[in-house]
């Protein structure tokens, strides 16, 4: 089956993937080891682009990598980089305590709790259902069992 679009200059043949390889820039995978081979790269005296193009990655991004490893000496992320958490350590444990506490209450009903006791930070149900998820306390289904016959609970 072929299709025409408007802005596309030819016909989608049968492999899907053939045709978006030339509309979309196909991303390199990423790689823990890629920052340690362009680091190693960039100390032998290698160029950027010529880095950048044996990765597969932006020129760009090793330009970030290259200064962080000038000002640093490492090329790991520094700490405390990103959005700063809205609630604290102790609303996670208030979160935990709560949850296996009384097993029936919705991410909702933790994010009222929340609301009445911490100081007045917003925490939405989603924040509350990955703080929990990061303990290992989501939700599940209970299991489905064969439904007993009378006859089979007078025996039990």
């Amino acid at each position: 089956m072929l299709f025409r679009l408007s802005f596309v200059p030819f016909e989608f043949c049968c492999c899907f993937y053939c045709c978006l390889k030339h509309f979309f820039f196909i991303m390199a995978p990423r790689n823990r080891d890629n920052p340690i081979r362009a680091k190693t790269l960039l100390q032998e005296g290698r160029s950027q682009q010529y880095v950048a193009n044996l990765l597969g990655v932006n020129q760009s991004t090793l330009s970030r990598l290259a200064r962080r490893l000038r000002e640093t000496g490492d090329v790991r992320r520094r700490p405390g980089q990103g959005r700063k958490r809205a609630d604290l350590a102790r609303d996670d444990r208030f979160l935990t305590l709560n949850s296996l506490r009384d097993r029936t209450l919705t991410a909702i009903k933790f994010q009222g709790m929340l609301d009445d006791t911490t100081r007045g930070a917003q925490v939405s149900k989603r924040t509350v259902r990955r703080r929990l998820g990061k303990v290992d306390l989501r939700a599940r289904c209970p299991a489905r069992c064969p439904i007993l016959s009378s006859s089979c609970a007078l025996e039990n």
